[in-house]
């Protein structure tokens, strides 16, 4: 039987997934000013997170990252047996998220990102931008979270080269 926790974990993955790629589709169609579009991708991201945060803290955690879900266990506040059930919603709800966003713009289903997103660059964008997110997720008071987390990533749009993806699902 698939749980509440389960449930909020894969369709919080998947919406975000489908705000950050949807938005990204939207505002290349809608500007060729990249600023403009990653402000608008930035801009979504951040509003969506805002919102699947809020609704799912409560209940699952909100994680919505394996990273975060993996500090999680490493510092005992969920079991391993949760962690995996989290690990494999999230990469679930992330293939849904894309898949959804892919289709609802006329693109195929399953396609790689025409960007290059390699090298030691960008890897320590990521590390930067996750490990900023994972010390709010567990630093801040649960009641915050849902508005400092937006707040990182908005910013780590703009401060990474890798526009932070801080999500390996």
């Amino acid at each position: 039987m698939i749980d509440s926790k389960a449930l909020a974990e894969f369709f919080g993955t998947a919406t975000l997934l489908l705000a950050v790629v949807g938005s990204s589709f939207m505002a290349e169609r809608l500007t060729q000013d990249s600023a403009l579009a990653l402000f608008i991708n930035a801009t979504v991201t951040a509003a969506v997170l805002a919102l699947i945060i809020r609704s799912a803290v409560n209940l699952s955690g909100a994680h919505f990252n394996p990273v975060v879900t993996l500090t999680a266990l490493l510092l005992g506040k969920i079991k391993a047996l949760e962690a995996l059930v989290y690990l494999i919603a999230q990469l679930l709800g992330a293939i849904f998220g894309v898949i959804l966003a892919n289709l609802m713009f006329a693109e195929v289903a399953f396609s790689n990102s025409s960007i290059q997103r390699g090298g030691v660059a960008h890897l320590l964008g990521e590390v930067i931008a996750t490990t900023g997110l994972v010390f709010i997720a567990f630093s801040a008071r649960k009641k915050h979270v849902w508005k400092l987390i937006p707040l990182w990533i908005f910013g780590a749009y703009f401060f990474t080269i890798s526009t932070s993806f801080a999500n390996p699902a």
